[in-house]
Protein backbone atom coordinates (compact mmCIF):
# COMPACT_ATOMS: atom_id res chain seq x y z
CA UNK A 1 0.00 0.00 0.00
CA UNK A 2 1.27 3.44 -0.91
CA UNK A 3 2.12 5.81 1.96
CA UNK A 4 -0.58 8.30 2.96
CA UNK A 5 0.25 11.93 3.78
CA UNK A 6 -1.53 14.76 5.53
CA UNK A 7 -0.58 18.06 3.92
CA UNK A 8 -1.36 21.16 5.95
CA UNK A 9 -1.61 24.72 4.68
CA UNK A 10 -3.53 27.92 5.50
CA UNK A 11 -5.41 30.51 3.47
CA UNK A 12 -6.33 34.12 4.24
CA UNK A 13 -10.01 33.65 3.32
CA UNK A 14 -12.54 30.82 3.36
CA UNK A 15 -13.29 31.56 -0.31
CA UNK A 16 -9.67 30.99 -1.35
CA UNK A 17 -9.55 27.81 0.74
CA UNK A 18 -12.72 26.47 -0.93
CA UNK A 19 -11.46 27.39 -4.41
CA UNK A 20 -8.12 25.68 -3.83
CA UNK A 21 -9.78 22.63 -2.25
CA UNK A 22 -12.02 22.21 -5.28
CA UNK A 23 -9.06 22.51 -7.65
CA UNK A 24 -7.03 20.00 -5.63
CA UNK A 25 -9.84 17.43 -5.84
CA UNK A 26 -10.59 18.17 -9.52
CA UNK A 27 -6.89 17.66 -10.36
CA UNK A 28 -6.77 14.45 -8.30
CA UNK A 29 -3.94 15.76 -6.15
CA UNK A 30 -5.72 14.68 -2.99
CA UNK A 31 -8.58 12.51 -1.84
CA UNK A 32 -10.14 14.79 0.74
CA UNK A 33 -9.69 18.40 1.80
CA UNK A 34 -10.95 19.66 5.15
CA UNK A 35 -11.27 23.40 5.70
CA UNK A 36 -11.11 24.27 9.38
CA UNK A 37 -12.69 27.19 11.19
CA UNK A 38 -10.67 30.40 11.24
CA UNK A 39 -7.81 30.87 13.64
CA UNK A 40 -5.58 33.74 14.68
CA UNK A 41 -1.97 33.53 13.52
CA UNK A 42 0.76 35.68 15.03
CA UNK A 43 4.11 35.84 13.27
CA UNK A 44 6.83 38.21 12.15
CA UNK A 45 6.88 39.08 8.44
CA UNK A 46 9.51 41.38 6.96
CA UNK A 47 10.34 42.82 10.39
CA UNK A 48 6.73 43.51 11.41
CA UNK A 49 4.71 41.58 13.99
CA UNK A 50 1.54 40.44 12.22
CA UNK A 51 -1.75 39.20 13.64
CA UNK A 52 -4.02 37.73 10.97
CA UNK A 53 -7.02 35.47 10.56
CA UNK A 54 -6.34 32.31 8.57
CA UNK A 55 -8.20 29.15 7.59
CA UNK A 56 -6.23 25.94 8.22
CA UNK A 57 -6.65 23.29 5.52
CA UNK A 58 -5.89 19.55 5.82
CA UNK A 59 -5.38 17.55 2.63
CA UNK A 60 -5.05 13.76 2.50
CA UNK A 61 -3.00 12.41 -0.39
CA UNK A 62 -0.67 9.61 -1.43
CA UNK A 63 3.11 9.69 -1.74
CA UNK A 64 2.97 9.66 -5.55
CA UNK A 65 0.96 12.92 -5.54
CA UNK A 66 2.64 14.68 -2.60
CA UNK A 67 5.26 16.68 -4.52
CA UNK A 68 2.79 17.70 -7.24
CA UNK A 69 0.37 18.85 -4.53
CA UNK A 70 3.07 20.86 -2.77
CA UNK A 71 4.05 22.49 -6.08
CA UNK A 72 0.41 23.24 -6.89
CA UNK A 73 -0.06 24.97 -3.53
CA UNK A 74 3.17 26.93 -3.92
CA UNK A 75 2.38 28.29 -7.40
CA UNK A 76 -1.37 28.81 -6.87
CA UNK A 77 -1.38 30.32 -3.38
CA UNK A 78 -1.86 34.04 -2.78
CA UNK A 79 0.87 34.09 -0.12
CA UNK A 80 4.46 34.77 -1.09
CA UNK A 81 5.54 31.98 1.28
CA UNK A 82 2.62 29.64 1.99
CA UNK A 83 2.73 27.13 4.80
CA UNK A 84 3.18 23.64 3.34
CA UNK A 85 3.72 20.85 5.86
CA UNK A 86 3.54 17.19 4.81
CA UNK A 87 3.22 14.55 7.50
CA UNK A 88 3.50 10.85 6.70
CA UNK A 89 0.64 8.96 8.34
CA UNK A 90 1.99 5.68 9.68
CA UNK A 91 -1.18 4.53 11.41
CA UNK A 92 -4.41 4.74 9.39
CA UNK A 93 -7.14 2.18 8.96
CA UNK A 94 -6.51 -0.01 5.94
CA UNK A 95 -9.89 0.75 4.38
CA UNK A 96 -9.40 4.52 4.75
CA UNK A 97 -5.89 4.31 3.27
CA UNK A 98 -7.27 2.32 0.34
CA UNK A 99 -9.99 4.92 -0.22
CA UNK A 100 -7.46 7.77 -0.18
CA UNK A 101 -5.27 5.90 -2.68
CA UNK A 102 -8.23 5.18 -4.98
CA UNK A 103 -9.42 8.81 -4.91
CA UNK A 104 -6.01 10.42 -5.36
CA UNK A 105 -5.23 8.06 -8.22
CA UNK A 106 -8.50 8.71 -10.02
CA UNK A 107 -10.36 5.46 -9.46
CA UNK A 108 -13.92 5.46 -8.17
CA UNK A 109 -14.60 3.85 -4.82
Amino acid sequence: MESIYLVITTFPTREEAIDMASRIIENQLGACVQIQESCTSIYEWKGVLETTTEFPVHIKTVEAKKEALKTFIKVSHSYEVPEIVAIKLDDTSETYAQWIASQACGASS
